[in-house]
C-alpha cells in the first residue's frame, strides 16, 4: 500500500476577481420582492400574507392569479398601505442600472423580472463546491487532452473522417459541425437506454473510466462511462463559508454570430452577484480509493509500480494550480485581444487587472509562489470558455478554422466569473478526524467486544501501534439510538491514513461484534453530528472565546491517585485535553498555558451520576457544564478555545477508547452570572433538551 495519506485535505480561500453568479435554480419572482433605498427585499410568503389583514391578503391571492405583472402591481399597492418590514426574509444592495431596468418593465408592462439568486445555507448565500470542483474537472481534461490529442495528431491517432467526425485510437467521434469543437450527439444515439453520448464517451475516455465491451449479438464494440470508476469521486468540495456581501447586477449580452462587434444586444438578465471579500472551502483527495485493492476506484498498476493508463486520476492540488495557471491565463489574453478588437474598452480595462493578478501567481523566476494562487473561472458566463476539443485541432483548410464563441455576458460591462484560489493550508500531517458508521442488525454492541474487533483491525494496519503501550491516538463509541452506529476518531493523521481504506472496504458488509453480525451501511465524515475533519492548525483559528461550553455525551470519569473520580473539575478536565494534544499534535505549548489552566472556573453545570462498571464498580458523570477563563490574554484565550474545540475528537477524562468521556462542544450563549462561576449557561440547557447523551445502564456498557 503507497505511503501517502489516505485522505489529503486543504483549505481554499476563494476571492473574485470579476462578478461571479452561481445559479441555484430557483428564480425569484417580480412578486417576491421589493426595492426599498437601494436594496432589494426578499419576502417570505407565508410572513408576508401574514403581515396584511385578511382583506388585502385576499387581494393579493387574487392577483396572482392574473399573472406576474399584476401581482406585482398589487404588491406595491400594499407595499405603500402597510409595514411589510416583518415580511422580509434577506436584503441585498441593488445596482443603480438594475433598478433603472425592473422601473422602465414595469412601466411598459413588459419585460423579464425574475431574478436569478445564488444557493443558501441557513447562514447566508455560499459558493456551491460543485462549481468549484467542475472548474477542476475542466482544468484536468484540459492537461489531459493536451497530453493525448496535441501529442498523436501528426501521428495518425487522431484524423478526420468526413465532414463531421474525427477518428481517435480506433474509434469515431461525431463533431457537432466542422471547427467548432462541440461533439454531436447522432441522431438516435439517446433512444436506447444502454446508448451514451459521444462527448460523454470522449470524456470517459480521457478520465480512465470508459470501458469497451463487445456485443455478442452484432459483434461490434459498444463504449460505456463506468461511473463508479470516474476518478473525480475521489475529489471532494465542501461548499464556502458564507458570501461577506452579493448584490442585485443586470447581466446583459455583448456581441452575436451575425453581428460579432455588437455591443449589448438587448438580452438583459437579472442576477444575483458576488463582487467583494473572500470566502474559505474545504477540499479533500481520497488517495487512499485510489491504493486499496478493495476500491472501484482502485489504480491499477503494471510490474514497475506505474498506474495503467486506465486509472487516470487528479493528480497533486500543486499540480492541479500549475494547469490551472497555464491554461487561464492564455484565455484572459485572448480574452483581452477579444474585448480590444471591439472597442468594449471597460471590459478590457478589467481583464488587464484579471491579467496582472494571475501573472502575481508565479514568483520572478517562474515558479509558483507559496501559498500557491491560481486563477479559475466559474458561474455565470464562464461557459465561454469552456474547454473545447477544437484548442487541440489543426484544421487542414479555412472551411475547418476554429470558431470562438462571439457574445459575451457582462455585469455592468464588467467579464463575469473570475476568481482566484489560494491554498491555505497543505497536506494531513496534522489531521484530526471523527468517522460515524452507522450499522443495521439487531441490538446494540457491547464496549469489549467492540474494542476487541477495532484492536484487530488496529493489528492488520498498524502492527507496532498494537504491542505499544502508552495513550492511543484514538477514541471509540457507540452513538446510541433506534438504530446505533460506531464512532471512532483519530488524533494522528498517520493512522488515520493507514486504518480508513480498511474502514472504507467494509461499508456494505458484516462485522461480527461479538455474538451479533452488524452490516456497516455507510462511513460518514461530514453531515453527522458527531462526524468532522480539521486540523491541529485549524483548531487556532477563527473566533476566540472565554466561555467554553461542553456536553458530556458519555459517563465520564478521571483516574486519581489510582482511584475513579467523578468531577469535572477545571484543571482535570483541560489537563486531559492538554495531555493528549501534546502527545499527537506535536506543537510547542507555551510556558504561561500551566498556570491558565489553574485559573479556569465554572458558570454553571447540569450534571447527573452515572453507575460505571468497568474494572471495579465506579460511578462516573454526565450532562454539561460551561467553563470560564477570567482576565485571559489573547494567547490564553486562543489557546483553551483549541483545547475546546479539541475535545470533540480526544474526549475527556480515562478510557476513551472504550466510549467513556465522549464530549461536544456547544455553541457559546452564556446568559445570567457575572465571573464568580454562579451564572448559568444556556448552552448547557440546550444540551439536556437535545437528549444527547447517554444514560448509561447497570451493566456499565457506556460506549
Amino acid at each position: 500500500m503507497s505511503e501517502r495519506p489516505f485522505l489529503e485535505t486543504f483549505r481554499l480561500r476563494v476571492t473574485p476577481m470579476t462578478p461571479v453568479h452561481v445559479g441555484s435554480g430557483e428564480l425569484l419572482e417580480p412578486y417576491a420582492y421589493l426595492l426599498r433605498d437601494g436594496e432589494l427585499w426578499v419576502l417570505d410568503p407565508v410572513a408576508l400574507l401574514e403581515a396584511l389583514p385578511p382583506e388585502a391578503a385576499d387581494r393579493y391571492l387574487g392577483a396572482l392569479e392574473k399573472g406576474p405583472f399584476r401581482a406585482r402591481e398589487a404588491l406595491l399597492e400594499l407595499a405603500a398601505r402597510h409595514d411589510l418590514g416583518s415580511a422580509v426574509a434577506w436584503r441585498a444592495p441593488v445596482s443603480e442600472d438594475f433598478q433603472a431596468f425592473v422601473s422602465e418593465a414595469l412601466e411598459r408592462g413588459r419585460g423579464e423580472l425574475g431574478v436569478r439568486v445564488f444557493p443558501r445555507s441557513l447562514r447566508g448565500p455560499c459558493l456551491p463546491g460543485s462549481s468549484l470542483k467542475g472548474a477542476l474537472r475542466t482544468v484536468f481534461l484540459f492537461d489531459r487532452s493536451r497530453e493525448e490529442l496535441a501529442a498523436d495528431f501528426d501521428e495518425g491517432a487522431f484524423e478526420w473522417e468526413g465532414e463531421r467526425d474525427l477518428r481517435y485510437r480506433g474509434r469515431v467521434w461525431q463533431l457537432e459541425a466542422p471547427g467548432s469543437g462541440r461533439i454531436r450527439i447522432p441522431a438516435g444515439a439517446l433512444r436506447g437506454r444502454k446508448a451514451l453520448s459521444p462527448n460523454q464517451s470522449f470524456e470517459a475516455f480521457l478520465l480512465g473510466n470508459y470501458l469497451e465491451k463487445s456485443n455478442r449479438g452484432t459483434g461490434s464494440k459498444e463504449g460505456k462511462a463506468e461511473i463508479s470508476r470516474d476518478p473525480f469521486r475521489t475529489l471532494l468540495v465542501g461548499d464556502s463559508s458564507p458570501l461577506p456581501t452579493t448584490a442585485f447586477s443586470v447581466v446583459e449580452v455583448h456581441g452575436s454570430r451575425r453581428r460579432p462587434d455588437q455591443g449589448p444586444t438587448g438580452i438583459r438578465i437579472l442576477a444575483e452577484t458576488w463582487r467583494k471579500g473572500s470566502v474559505e472551502v474545504d477540499l479533500r483527495i481520497h488517495r487512499g480509493l485510489q491504493e486499496h485493492p478493495g476500491s472501484a476506484l482502485h489504480v491499477r498498476r503494471d510490474r514497475d509500480g506505474r498506474a495503467t493508463p486506465a486509472s487516470t486520476h487528479p493528480p497533486s492540488l500543486r499540480a492541479l494550480a500549475v494547469v490551472a495557471y497555464e491554461r487561464y491565463v492564455l484565455q484572459a489574453e485572448r480574452e483581452l485581444d477579444f474585448y480590444e478588437a471591439r472597442g468594449w474598452h471597460r471590459a478590457a480595462r478589467e481583464m488587464e487587472r484579471v491579467l496582472d493578478v494571475i501573472e502575481k501567481c508565479l514568483d520572478d523566476e517562474g515558479r509558483m509562489r507559496k501559498p500557491y494562487r491560481f486563477p479559475l473561472r466559474i458561474g455565470f458566463g464562464s461557459g465561454e470558455l469552456s474547454f473545447r476539443l477544437s484548442e487541440f485541432v489543426e484544421y487542414e483548410n479555412a472551411r475547418r478554422r476554429r470558431v470562438d464563441p462571439a457574445s459575451r455576458k457582462l455585469a455592468g460591462g464588467v467579464p463575469m466569473g473570475w476568481v482566484l484560489v489560494e491554498v491555505l493550508e497543505f497536506g494531513i500531517g496534522m489531521l484530526l478526524a471523527a468517522m460515524v458508521l452507522p450499522l443495521e442488525g439487531e441490538g446494540v454492541p457491547e464496549a469489549r467486544h467492540v474494542q476487541g474487533w477495532f484492536y484487530r483491525l488496529i493489528r492488520e494496519a498498524d502492527p507496532e501501534l498494537h504491542d505499544r503501550k502508552g495513550p492511543r491516538p484514538f477514541t471509540l463509541g457507540v452513538l446510541p439510538g433506534p438504530a446505533p452506529a460506531l464512532r471512532i476518531t483519530f488524533l494522528d493523521g498517520g493512522l488515520h491514513a493507514r486504518m480508513s481504506p480498511i474502514l472504507w472496504s467494509l461499508v456494505g458488509k458484516e462485522v461480527a461484534l461479538g455474538a451479533r453480525v452488524f452490516r456497516v451501511r455507510s462511513l460518514l465524515e461530514s453531515g453527522h453530528p458527531w462526524a468532522g475533519l480539521t486540523t491541529y492548525p485549524r483548531l487556532f483559528q477563527g473566533a476566540v472565546t472565554r466561555d467554553y461550553p461542553m456536553q458530556f455525551a458519555s459517563p465520564t470519569f478521571f483516574k486519581r491517585k489510582g482511584v475513579h473520580y467523578p468531577l469535572p473539575e477545571p484543571l482535570l478536565v483541560f489537563h486531559s485535553l492538554l495531555r493528549r494534544f501534546v502527545d499527537f499534535a506535536r506543537v510547542p505549548v507555551p510556558d504561561e498555558l500551566e498556570e491558565a489552566l489553574g485559573r479556569v472556573t465554572f458558570r454553571g453545570y447540569r450534571l447527573r451520576t452515572v453507575p460505571i462498571v468497568h474494572e471495579v464498580r465506579a460511578v462516573g458523570f454526565s450532562g454539561s457544564a460551561v467553563f470560564h477563563l477570567p482576565q485571559a490574554s489573547e494567547r490564553e484565550a486562543r489557546w483553551l478555545t483549541a483545547l475546546w474545540r479539541f475535545s470533540f475528537f480526544a474526549g475527556v477524562g480515562a478510557k476513551t477508547s472504550l466510549g467513556f468521556g465522549r464530549v461536544r462542544p456547544l455553541k457559546v450563549r452564556v446568559v445570567g452570572g457575572g465571573h464568580d462561576g454562579r451564572g448559568e449557561g444556556e448552552a448547557e440547557a440546550s444540551a439536556d433538551r437535545d437528549r444527547g447523551e447517554d444514560q448509561g445502564s447497570d451493566r456499565g456498557e457506556h460506549l
